[in-house]
């Protein structure tokens, strides 16, 4: 009964937040990364195969065709409130594009802790694949960057586009944050989020201590 209320009480949430979730809308082509904000979410230009469970590289996947463009929300939906989390790997596909003249730096953010595998491929200008494998199941040292969340570094040259495709294993997500950060500024929101919640955890910390002397 509890857990029906839950899910009852969730959908209602989501439809009292809709109009500011979906405030974003679908875009196509690749995502500009030259002017783009402090913090820019990847949605609008994310592509999601929600069935290729036996692909293990992006030569496996199906034409970008075949692809689904997700209704356009801050986050990419994995789910929905009523149903049962479909646990199978899911691919992600974007493209960034530097439309300046001259080279940027950026960090691509995953914000979800709780996702167990990440496979990441990374188009090269020489049209290799870089890779990268984390995760929650994986060990501290296979994150490409120091972060508690999943953080990997964006190289541009001036002019250039690379495509990104990302394999998603996750128990915990109906929605899926990814982000483009400037390094900076990741860095510095990184900074105040540890300090809240150091002090959040010193407020509990203290509360308990008098309830346990008391």
């Amino acid at each position: 009964m509890r857990v029906c209320f839950r899910r009852l009480l969730l959908a209602c949430l989501g439809l009292l937040f809709a109009p500011f979730v979906s405030a974003l809308e679908a875009e196509s082509g690749p995502a500009p990364v030259a002017q783009m904000p402090e913090s820019l979410s990847l949605a609008p230009w994310v592509r999601v195969m929600m069935d290729a469970p036996t692909a293990q590289q992006p030569a496996d996947l199906p034409r970008l065709a075949e692809w689904q463009t997700p209704p356009p929300r801050s986050d990419v939906r994995l789910g929905g409130p009523f149903t049962r989390y479909d646990v199978k790997p899911k691919w992600l596909h974007f493209e960034l594009h530097n439309e300046s003249d001259s080279p940027v730096s950026r960090l691509l953010v995953v914000h979800h802790v709780g996702t167990s595998d990440l496979r990441v491929f990374v188009e090269t200008p020489g049209g290799e694949l870089q890779r990268y494998q984390t995760g929650a199941v994986h060990p501290p040292e296979s994150r490409a960057y120091p972060s508690r969340y999943f953080a990997f570094p964006v190289l541009l040259p001036a002019g250039a586009t690379q495509t990104w495709w990302l394999r998603v294993e996750t128990r915990k997500a109906l929605t899926f944050p990814i982000y483009l950060w400037q390094p900076e500024a990741f860095q510095r929101a990184e900074t105040e989020d540890l300090l809240l919640f150091g002090g959040a955890f010193g407020i509990v910390d203290r509360k308990s201590t008098r309830l346990n002397s008391s």
